[in-house]
């Protein structure tokens, strides 16, 4: 997702977006060292972050709300990760839940109107 110029263009905030993602991989990387696509994944978002200005800190990268851009309209979402992390418990230490939600009322509506075209 963060190398693809699609979505770039997608999504309005994309600086914001593309550097929590790259914070996530960055850490998964650090956390598995011997992990080759994990670091290969890391590289290729780097390469594709290029250019992109840092914007400020924000939630600490568990928590980013992306801005769709589709069509003429705005949707705001919130993306919250949720993590598992345990020291003694190794199998819930990779598993990661990204939840999205809408962020305001105008993106509840869109959303809303599309889930019930597409029944």
């Amino acid at each position: 997702m963060l190398a693809g110029p699609a979505i770039a263009e997608a999504i309005v905030n994309w600086p914001e977006v593309a550097w929590a993602g790259l914070g996530r991989l960055r850490q998964g990387a650090r956390r598995s060292p011997s992990d080759p696509k994990l670091r290969s994944l890391a590289a290729l978002a780097e390469a594709a972050r290029e250019g992109v200005s840092r914007p400020p800190q924000t939630g600490g990268g568990f928590m980013v709300c992306p801005w769709f851009r589709i069509g003429g309209t705005v949707v705001r979402a919130i993306v919250m990760t949720a993590r598992f992390d345990h020291p003694a418990e190794v199998t819930l230490d990779e598993l990661r839940i990204e939840l999205m939600y809408p962020l305001d009322d105008d993106a509840e509506r869109f959303f809303r109107a599309h889930h019930s075209q597409a029944r």
